[in-house]
């Protein structure tokens, strides 16, 4: 009984705190994770004037899906390799202005195998750990990880063949699964003015050649971006910080 009433408890408590957030945010409630409603909280403050979203590795399209219900009237650039993914981003995007680029961007151009994961999130051009998958990620069975071989472009490229315009304020998201940095290694023209940018970082992870998070900031540091401070915080099954969203802003 006691299990009941506390599996009760906790059903109450979580609906109560989405309400509170889903008010707080002015929204029709969407049936989001309250970690992403609180990250939507902390984007609606410190993003001013937002005009269009870059979204790398948009997957199902709700990073996409939940920023325009606090910035409407968005243009959306939705980076995708999977294709099997684009009737989905088509189904949450519907309704807005967006764009399905099925590109798999990295640092330069070539030739990689691609990991498709029964899990479409956690798909990457990184290999896996599968004693660190099936200990943290146990309903992503690395059994049936399909291996494609693709070739990659570059974000520069990207930007340039979609007409992204430079002139409009612009949030550029990165979530890649391990490959972040290179993708910003191949975007040194579009990092001279983007506004803001969001990339994930993945500690305690399970894909093998993962650079360190101080590498990756670095490079932002370099070319004049501030980190602002986390903007969602995911813990891993054994209560390890997980995957943590990190918001920087361009110094002008």
């Amino acid at each position: 009984m006691n299990k009941v009433l506390k599996s009760l408890y906790y059903r109450v408590k979580n609906r109560f705190e989405r309400k509170i957030w889903v008010d707080k945010l002015g929204i029709v409630e969407a049936g989001y994770p309250q970690m992403l409603l609180e990250q939507l909280y902390t984007l609606k403050v410190e993003l001013v004037d937002l005009k269009q979203v870059v979204d790398v590795g948009t997957n199902e399209g709700m990073f996409s899906r939940s920023i325009s219900t606090i910035f409407p009237n968005l243009n959306f650039y939705c980076i995708e390799p999977n294709v099997e993914l684009n009737g989905k981003i088509k189904k949450n995007l519907l309704g807005n202005k967006f764009v399905i680029i099925n590109e798999l961007v990295s640092s330069e151009n070539k030739k990689v195998v691609f990991s498709i994961h029964a899990d479409s999130q956690m798909s990457s051009i990184l290999d896996v750990q599968e004693q660190e998958l099936k200990k943290n990620f146990n309903w992503d069975d690395p059994s049936q990880i399909k291996k494609v071989e693709m070739r990659t472009t570059t974000l520069d490229e990207v930007f340039v063949k979609n007409d992204i315009s430079a002139k409009k304020k612009t949030l550029l998201k990165i979530d890649t699964q391990g490959n972040e940095l290179d993708v910003l290694k191949g975007a040194n023209e579009c990092l001279t003015w983007v506004d803001y940018i969001i990339v994930e970082y993945m500690f305690d992870s399970p894909y093998i050649g993962e650079v360190t998070s101080n590498d990756l900031f670095q490079h932002l540091f370099e070319r004049k971006f501030l980190l602002c401070g986390p903007t969602m915080i995911a813990n891993r099954l054994d209560g390890k910080i997980g995957a943590v969203n990190f918001l920087f802003k361009k110094v002008k």
